[in-house]
């Protein structure tokens, strides 16, 4: 899913972006939630949208064709005097559903060293990671410069970095787009199973996700406990 921000400032944005979980508009027994992260779900013989903020179940027929495990960004709407005495779901209306891309890591060795450009990014933000049905997703929002949406992101391990710490690198392909002031922000999710899946229940790893920006390479950090 990409967006254009380009007539919003970067401060503004990040804000309201950060935030559009908490606002709601309430009227009467109704209300409204936007920018809602989550994945579809099957439980209890239906398909619903599992929150990444708290698990929380949302249940729509509108859900039905939908392919359990992709990604989505929502708004919905709750009407909490049509709710059914069955705990285990909330009633919803979804007034928008917008899928992003779940994506697998690569991993590079020294043959495929410069396979995956580094162009510079603006920044990335909602990066966490979430479990869901046993599949491990870290997720999200990279900021981005360009005249066009059509950037590519890869989430990449180098294979000649000996760690303890799991080190990952966001990889960045602007594909010779040289845009400085128009913005575009995308959102994605990457499968850390096939790293995190031997990590003891009680122990922890700790996961270091580097990026460039301009003019610097920066990092974040994220600790895994099963």
């Amino acid at each position: 899913m990409k967006i254009n921000y380009s007539r919003f400032p970067i401060v503004l944005l990040l804000v309201l972006l950060f935030t559009s979980c908490l606002n709601n508009n309430q009227i009467g027994n109704y209300q409204t939630f936007n920018g809602l992260f989550g994945s579809i779900v099957y439980e209890s013989g239906v398909k619903l949208f599992r929150m990444d903020m708290d698990g929380t179940l949302l249940y729509s027929q509108s859900l039905a064709q939908l392919n359990v495990g992709d990604r989505y960004i929502a708004s919905v709407s709750i009407n909490y005097d049509n709710q059914s005495s069955d705990l285990k779901y909330v009633a919803a209306t979804f007034n928008q559903l917008s899928k992003f891309s779940k994506k697998t890591v690569f991993d590079i060795d020294a043959i495929a060293k410069d396979t995956f450009k580094n162009d510079p990014i603006i920044n990335f933000t909602y990066a966490y990671l979430i479990n869901v049905n046993s599949e491990l997703l870290f997720t999200t929002q990279v900021y981005f410069f360009a005249s066009n949406p059509f950037h590519s992101f890869n989430l990449v391990k180098n294979s000649l970095v000996a760690s303890d710490t799991l080190k990952l690198e966001l990889r960045h392909n602007n594909k010779q787009d040289g845009e400085l002031t128009n913005s575009f922000s995308d959102l994605y999710s990457f499968t850390l199973n096939q790293y995190l899946d031997g990590v003891i229940k009680g122990q922890s790893k700790v996961i270091e996700i580097s990026y460039k920006t301009t003019p610097t390479l920066r990092k974040q950090f994220i600790t895994y406990t099963p």
